[in-house]
């Protein structure tokens, strides 16, 4: 399930700018992948991840900056 996700570089939050960490769900568990911010549970940012295995940003485009 978590197979061609980019994890590298790991992409910034959007709401405190720290690095996320790829969270996947356990086996049989009925949630997708995501990235989800390093400074939880002081900032609850997340990204989902795109189509193309990248962050997709806030407004559903990618995020911006360290993925070619």
């Amino acid at each position: 399930m978590t197979a061609g996700i980019q994890t590298k570089p790991a992409p910034y939050c959007p709401d405190c700018g720290a690095k996320m960490v790829l969270k996947r769900p356990p086996e049989g568990a009925h949630w997708k992948p995501f990235w989800g911010c390093s400074e939880y549970p002081d900032c609850r940012g997340t990204r989902n991840i795109g189509p193309d295995g990248k962050p997709e940003d806030d407004t559903g485009g990618f995020a911006v900056g360290d993925f070619e």
